[in-house]
């Protein structure tokens, strides 16, 4: 990095009276009532602080007497009064005109203000405290140009140090193959006894460092009672005081005190990248706390820092270093955020603990790539605010990096694989967003930084020195492109090969009746189960231009957004509505079709159509039901390019058994198994920007069946013509069960009148909410004045039973939700905090399963990456129902024995008819 614009910052110039008058009211304002009592009681309010400042004396020994004394007072506002006024005697005695400050007397310092925290209670008095303890940095730091010389002067130390141990490597071989020379003249030389002789030397020098030692002190002691001035080091030596001293009493606090620590930390954090970008990332500064505090403190094997202070300082970089770049005049680039990275990368390499390696790989490199990076596929977190992205660091190189890393000698066998993984996941969205300009990577120094622009000597001004330099280059270059055009012929050939071959195969395959279906290919598979349209076909999607098995994303297929459109029905009172204003309004409704609502609510309508078609081809008697679902959650994830909750499954999917009728999906380790006379409620949800489409069918094997089938879905058309604007919801429900319960089955030679489960109901739809408000019952009664509104999307679904009509909870729970209106709940089990953020990141108010939890990506492969599996979860996920944030949802069951039966579709009421947006060729 060029320093050249560095050297030209000079120190900030204090602020004038009017200008801290102005903040120090504005700071004032900002508080509550309480919030000022806390502060005035504790002796830290602003206006305390400023007649302090009118009364104190800013001699420098009165306040290192007073601070002595008074860390450690039992008067509160004592206490806080001792770290204010270490600012000006830190300032004063680490000047260039000051005695210096040791190290020894940093940590006792610190020992004092740690004390203070300790014992310092209200949260707004902590945050306070600990952002004055942290900006103490400031008063040991130097000026921008004496710190930035300094780093210079560290630079060059390093690069020194790296010349000379490539000497002594090079000396060192000489000396080997020099011994092996020698070593025939050593036939004729008298052997002395090298073993006695050294032993002699050994007991010598042992008797001559214990002599030393009793006279003088250790190197180490005379470091910590070295006094040093404001420098990058004094700064760093500030900042280690600080870490060592929160790790040395960190098992001796009790687990109540530790968030103030944690916060104390945090702000830390946040304090010096504010110190670093005043002095623009300059390399050697980060290098100097690099090998001062974090080397030390995160990567030695023989450190003694716990892991709850490695865990925080893992969880907390990266936020603060995005928060301080995004704030700062010069944003981070590449180099610096590398460098920066560089402990937590050595950990990623071979840190003992495997759970400090996965969580540097979950919170910095994968957060890094998927939230802050240019190619991210989360822009806003879970409370809905912007993520801030660092758009100057290259993802290009962090993800040569990582694969160096991953290939490195001294990393451990057992991390190659997570790194490679997280490899190919850079490349991957470095694939995907290849039409996205990326930063400029110019690591190391500017003369060997790589550029493309062509190379001009002036061969009258140079000499022949340059020129045979010129002349090399030049030769180098061209072979280097000549080695490029071999090697991208090689690959033209090795691609016609392939394409020959898989042309042959294709062939052969359809000779053999066994290839995939060609695109060209009639639809001809015909579903396995009973129940939909003779005209139906499991493939039919193959017109569309679909590969089978489906494979190319739906937005891919239609890249306009003209996605397919519902079936369109008019309402029952068009004849009152067909005037001229209702003409317009249908003018108004087609310029509106390509809107983003609808679009979404067809683009997820598209995906449902396809993936139960697929669902269809592979549901047969023998299957098991956890396969089932995973093979279908999987293309349901992959056609409508899961991201998040900006898009994908609505819902777990619902495969109820006979006299089960809803709620039932396989939890982990249940390897039921569908069998030839069994009746499976089939039902998925698909969801495009919280758009959800709900829809659901019944399989069955046995013609015995049909008239159930039958029966259900009559009664859901039914539903489906009954609605309509104004329609009283109570009216729907009559007309269902009209036509439902005219129907009737015989089983093993009884007859058993087919009814509706009377308990079981339609619903209204809303944005990320399945249940909106409203119900849509299946029988006659109920609320008479609750009516359809225009621009309301419903799920119309009908159940049908021969058993008693009327469902109840029962078996283990698999479906579970976060109530849309969720209380605050204060939560005492930190393992119930982890979860409730796991799902409010993954799934927020959607409906998730356990088997997504104990999946590698928790849910969600682009919110979590690998790494979101929940472990020991159930204690948990039990609290959140408890307190009423999670609402569990049990299996509902008729009576054993009996079978019930289900089909649905969403509708949405337009203003001059109602589109059946999940209807298809199927039912």
């Amino acid at each position: 990095m060029s320093n050249g614009g560095a050297k030209k910052r000079k120190h900030q110039e204090p602020e004038n009276k009017d200008t801290k008058q102005a903040k120090l009211e504005e700071s004032i304002q900002e508080l509550t009532p309480r919030e000022r009592q806390y502060l005035y009681s504790a002796g830290l309010h602003p206006v305390q602080l400023k007649k302090k400042k009118k009364k104190g004396d800013d001699d420098s020994n009165s306040a290192q007497d007073f601070a002595t004394r008074a860390l450690g007072s039992s008067s509160q506002t004592t206490r806080h009064e001792a770290i204010q006024r270490l600012q000006s005697y830190l300032s004063l005695i680490s000047s260039k005109n000051g005695g210096g400050i040791s190290y020894l007397d940093i940590q006792k310092l610190w020992k004092g203000m740690w004390y203070g925290l300790y014992m310092c209670d209200k949260t707004v008095v902590q945050e306070e405290l600990s952002s004055h303890m942290a900006k103490l940095i400031w008063s040991v730091a130097g000026t921008v140009q004496d710190d930035i010389d300094e780093a210079n002067h560290y630079v060059q130390f390093e690069q020194q140090a790296l010349d000379d141990e490539e000497v002594a490597e090079e000396e060192d071989e000489e000396d080997v193959y020099d011994d092996e020379d020698d070593d025939d003249d050593d036939d004729d030389v008298e052997l002395i006894d090298m073993d006695a002789w050294e032993a002699y030397q050994e007991e010598k020098e042992e008797q001559s460092e214990e002599a030393s030692e009793e006279d003088e002190p250790s190197e180490e002691e005379e470091d910590k009672n070295d006094p040093q001035h404001s420098s990058v080091n004094l700064v760093c030596l500030f900042v280690k005081g600080y870490f060592e001293t929160i790790s040395r009493e960190w098992g001796h606090m009790d687990k109540h005190r530790l968030d103030k620590f944690y916060r104390s930390m945090r702000i830390m954090m946040y304090q010096i990248f504010q110190y670093w970008a005043s002095r623009d990332w300059h390399i050697g500064i980060i290098h100097m706390f690099n090998d001062v505090v974090f080397n030390p403190m995160l990567c030695e094997e023989s450190t003694k820092f716990p892991n709850g202070v490695r865990f925080h300082l893992i969880d907390v970089v990266l936020k603060e270093l995005v928060t301080v770049s995004s704030s700062c005049n010069t944003p981070i680039e590449t180099e610096s955020f590398f460098h920066i990275l560089e402990p937590y990368l050595t950990i990623a390499m071979a840190d003992p603990n495997k759970i400090v390696q996965g969580r540097v790989m979950e919170n910095i490199l994968e957060r890094f790539l998927l939230q802050h990076s240019i190619f991210r596929t989360v822009s806003e977190d879970s409370n809905n605010s912007p993520i801030i992205m660092l758009d100057h660091v290259s993802v290009e190189y962090m993800a040569e990096q990582i694969f160096e890393i991953a290939s490195n000698s001294e990393t451990a066998d057992r991390y190659r694989s997570s790194l490679y993984q997280l490899h190919k996941l850079y490349r991957r969205q470095i694939k995907e967003n290849s039409n996205i300009p990326q930063a400029e990577t110019t690591v190391g120094n500017d003369e060997e930084a790589i550029t493309d622009q062509p190379v001009i000597l002036d061969t009258a001004k140079a000499t022949s020195t340059e020129i045979q330099r010129f002349d090399e280059q030049l030769s180098h270059v061209d072979d280097n492109n000549v080695h490029e055009e071999e090697q991208h012929e090689e690959k033209k050939k090795k691609k016609k090969k392939k394409k020959k071959k898989k042309k042959s195969n294709v062939a052969n395959d359809i000779a053999n009746g066994s290839a995939a279906t060609p695109l060209s290919t009639i639809p001809s598979k015909k579903p396995h189960g009973r129940g939909l349209n003779p005209d139906s076909f499991t493939d039919s999607y193959i017109n569309l231009g679909q590969t089978d098995p489906p494979s190319i994303p739906i937005a891919t297929l239609f890249p306009s957004e003209n996605y397919p459109k519902g079936e369109f029905q008019p309402y029952g009172f068009k004849r009152f509505r067909n005037s001229e204003e209702e003409e317009r309004a249908i003018a108004r409704m087609e310029l509106e079709e390509s809107s983003s609502y609808v679009s979404h609510v067809r683009h997820a309508a598209e995906v449902h159509r396809h993936v139960r078609k697929f669902a269809q081809s592979i549901i047969k008697p023998g299957i098991e039901l956890v396969d089932m679902c995973t093979q279908l959650e999987d293309m349901n994830r992959k056609l409508v390019q899961e991201g998040g909750l900006q898009q994908g499954i609505g819902f777990p999917t619902g495969c109820s058994l006979n006299h089960v009728a809803a709620h039932y999906t396989p939890n982990p380790g249940d390897h039921t198994m569908l069998q030839q006379h069994d009746v499976m409620k089939i039902d998925f949800g698909t969801q495009v920007m919280g758009r959800i489409v709900d829809c659901a069918w019944t399989v069955a094997f046995d013609p015995k069946y049909d008239p159930l089938l039958e029966a259900v879905r009559a009664a859901t058309d039914t539903g489906i013509r009954a609605s309509g604007i104004d329609v009283r919801l109570s009216d729907v429900g009559e007309a269902i069960q009209e036509v439902m319960e005219s129907y009737e089955i015989e089983l093993d030679g009884t007859t058993y009148p087919i009814k509706c489960i009377r308990n079981l109901q339609g619903h209204s739809i809303g944005p990320y909410q399945i249940h909106a408000g409203k119900s849509v019952p299946i029988v006659k009664g109920g609320d008479t004045k609750t009516k359809m509104e225009e621009g309301e999307m419903y799920a119309i679904e009908t159940f049908g039973t021969t058993g008693r009509g009327y469902i109840v909870e029962d078996l283990e729970c698999s479906h579970y939700m976060k109530n849309f209106h969720a209380p605050h709940v204060p939560l005492r089990l930190p393992s119930s905090k982890k979860l409730l953020a796991h799902i409010n990141k993954t799934f927020g108010t959607l409906a998730f399963c356990r088997r997504w939890l104990e999946r590698d990506d928790g849910g969600s492969f682009s919110t979590n990456g690998l790494h979101g599996k929940q472990e020991k979860y159930m204690g948990a996920l039990k609290n959140l129902c408890d307190v009423g944030i999670v609402q569990p949802y049990p299996p509902l069951v008729d009576i054993k024995g009996c079978y019930t039966a289900q089909y649905e579709h969403t509708i949405l009421l337009r203003p001059t008819c109602k589109e059946v947006v999940s209807r298809g060729d199927d039912f």
